[in-house]
């Protein structure tokens, strides 16, 4: 299921499919583990960042996660709406989230950032370069195709 929002079913979905529904959530997961993340920031859909859909999967570990406020989530969810039309983000709206995740860092030493819209890891991905990052949608990718492998599909 390559869709950060649809994961808000995952549950329900996996529960009542007769095939076997491979979760972005457990990718996530693991990537979190691998990068050794502690204080972890979302950016995404203002659904996605609500939900916690992440922070389920890592219950038992000592990650945390960054809430932001609900103005800079919905701030950040139009600069991703704004960002589908045009192609591209705004300059003022790549300084707002930058300056979002320097003081998440300072604050509370966030160190790693999950790039949770197929659209915001496309277009931002590349100006983070002074902080780890999880692309949902590579992490996703990788995790299929080893499933698959494994599973000698």
């Amino acid at each position: 299921l390559p869709n950060n929002t649809a994961h808000l079913i995952i549950n329900k979905l996996q529960q009542q499919s007769p095939v076997r529904v491979l979760s972005l959530i457990s990718a996530v997961d693991l990537a979190l583990k691998q990068k050794i993340s502690e204080n972890v920031l979302i950016l995404g859909s203002k659904w996605v960042m609500d939900s916690h859909i992440f922070s389920s999967a890592t219950r038992n570990s000592s990650i945390k996660f960054i809430d932001l406020n609900d103005e800079a989530k919905l701030n950040i969810h139009h600069a991703i709406d704004k960002a589908i039309t045009n192609q591209k983000f705004e300059p003022n709206d790549v300084t707002y989230i930058n300056d979002i995740i320097k003081i998440e860092k300072e604050k509370n030493n966030c160190d790693t950032v999950i790039l949770a819209c197929s659209d915001i890891a496309k277009l931002l991905e590349q100006q983070l370069s002074d902080i780890k990052t999880i692309n949902t949608m590579a992490v996703y990718a990788d995790f299929v195709y080893d499933s698959l492998e494994n599973a000698h599909i």
